[in-house]
């Protein structure tokens, strides 16, 4: 990747005898430029060479103003090469073009939001505290202890207390009489709406 319209970058390629397959050395190279897709032209940088069949290509600002260029590389009895280049317009050694300069502090004071702020230096965490504050907060209590009228919705209805209903069935059930085990001691009080007047003796058992 080179950084798009700068000059003094360095591409390498290496040439390749065409006639034996080995490193091509000594050789005189002719360099040209498509541009984005656009018509071939000649280079106006400088090849050199470094040695072992190996090239540099120095490409001017000219030869770099694209987004994607190719670039092609002949010499007599050589393969050409040809490399295709993406361009980018940051500068991968400097962090402010790349956006980075703000990571070296703590995220929470870089997220400062100045919305609606006189001051603009309400950070954005302490905007959330606050909303967060009044509807999370509570959650520290037991969440029965939470449900009252005064944080319940409208259509909420509170349980019903059974402790005063479950103290009057026990006040009626420690009467029943148990002489014989699973069995209730009962006395017959009325028979089809009649009040039963007899002893329970022989012959005096219901009354008149």
């Amino acid at each position: 990747m080179l950084r798009k319209n700068v000059s003094g970058q360095h591409l390498t390629l290496c040439l390749v005898n065409a006639s034996t397959g080995a490193a091509l050395t000594g050789a005189t190279v002719t360099a040209y430029r498509s541009i984005d897709g656009a018509a071939q032209a000649a280079v106006t940088g400088t090849v050199t060479e470094k040695g072992n069949g190996q090239y540099d290509f120095a490409p001017s600002q000219a030869d770099t103003n694209g987004d994607l260029i190719g670039y092609l590389f002949t010499a007599t009895g050589a393969i050409p090469v040809n490399l295709a280049v993406r361009t980018t317009a940051a500068d991968l050694a400097n962090a402010t073009s790349l956006g980075l300069t703000n990571l070296d502090a703590a995220v929470s004071s870089r997220s400062t939001y100045a919305g609606g702020d006189t001051s603009g230096t309400t950070t954005l965490l302490a905007r959330l505290t606050a909303p967060r504050a009044a509807n999370l907060d509570n959650l520290d209590t037991l969440v029965s202890g939470r449900a009252s009228a005064s944080v319940a919705p409208s259509w909420y209805t509170a349980p019903v207390d059974v402790s005063a209903n479950v103290a009057s069935i026990k006040a009626k059930t420690d009467q029943l009489v148990f002489t014989v085990a699973g069995t209730v001691d009962s006395n017959i009080q009325r028979v089809n709406d009649i009040v039963v007047t007899g002893t329970g003796a022989p012959g005096d058992e219901w009354g008149s």
